[in-house]
């Protein structure tokens, strides 16, 4: 039987306006990811999601290998996406799509190793 593993959530996490880190997630023993994300329904503005492929986790010298999605939710909107995990870590992050503040976000990331 699978077994599905919670990695990373945020309920309802105040973004900044020049964009927040929502998780950086070692990735590496599972074998598909499920990332779910909901702008919250009294957000001003909508939120760019970007999930991101990365070298040298959890240093300075933390880079993006590459993109692996980015999506637009508007408010009371809300994606939910499986991926072949792509390397070791991921990181996901989120930005208003005006840099206003007020906007809130959550997010699941689950793991599957089989």
């Amino acid at each position: 039987m699978a077994t599905t593993v919670l990695v990373a959530s945020g309920n309802g996490v105040a973004i900044d306006p020049s964009g927040t880190e929502l998780a950086q997630v070692d990735v590496a023993q599972y074998r598909t990811v499920r990332i779910t994300a909901a702008n919250w329904a009294f957000s001003p503005t909508s939120i760019r999601v970007a999930i991101v492929h990365v070298t040298s986790p959890g240093t300075p010298e933390t880079g993006a290998i590459d993109a692996l999605d980015s999506y637009t939710l508007g408010p009371d909107e809300n994606t939910s996406t499986s991926y072949d995990v792509p390397g070791d870590t991921i990181l996901m992050s989120v930005r208003s799509t005006t840099d206003s503040a007020g906007c809130r976000v959550f997010f699941t990331i689950y793991g599957r190793p089989d």
